[in-house]
């Protein structure tokens, strides 16, 4: 009885971890999702920033606020395709896992359907699950291995969860280095 009370627990903490790795991935995605809304606040005002680039380049009579313009830009576009990139679906997580292949992945059970660019937009009634009832039913872990392939769950939404971080902290210094650029070209447009 008193290891039936324990593989309980470990199940518990298990299903707790994923929980909790799961939501954590979720606010990534909200801080992930404000930081992309601010780098394109700035679209809405763009004439002005032109005024400013303008100003800027007519400040100097060398190459700098050209340097200075194109670092702008080229900060801005990489920290919006890391941005959508963070956002976006991650690769397969089982491939990042070692020895992922002991594993069904049953708890996920990722690929079970094959979608094509139309599934974007339609609904098709020829999408088809690969497996059938029984067939998912037999790949779900006997009792003893439930442990595992909840480990193996967890190891990914780990590598989701790392990975997001990851790519958040340095899309937030892209931010932080593309903000300070355009708020010291435009202090030198004032002080001109």
């Amino acid at each position: 009885m008193n290891g039936q009370k324990t593989m309980d627990k470990k199940l518990q903490f298990a299903y707790s971890a994923i929980a909790d790795c799961q939501s954590t991935i979720r606010a990534i995605d909200v801080k992930l999702g404000a930081l992309l809304t601010a780098a394109f606040l700035p679209l809405g005002v763009i004439d002005k920033i032109g005024a400013v680039f303008s100003s800027f380049k007519n400040s100097f009579s060398n190459y700098f606020p050209d340097v200075a313009i194109f670092i702008f830009f080229i900060l801005w576009l990489l920290v919006v395709v890391a941005l959508i990139r963070t956002l976006a679906a991650i690769d397969n997580p089982k491939a990042h896992i070692s020895r992922s292949s002991e594993h069904s992945g049953s708890f996920y059970n990722g690929g079970e359907f094959e979608f094509r660019a139309v599934d974007i937009w339609f609904n098709r009634k020829s999408i088809c699950s690969r497996s059938q009832v029984t067939q998912l039913a037999t790949r779900y872990p006997e009792d003893s291995n439930i442990l595992n392939e909840l480990a193996f769950e967890h190891l990914k939404l780990i590598y989701i969860r790392d990975i997001k971080l990851y790519r958040l902290k340095y899309c937030f210094y892209g931010v932080l280095l593309w903000g300070l650029l355009g708020v010291c070209i435009f202090l030198i447009t004032r002080m001109q």
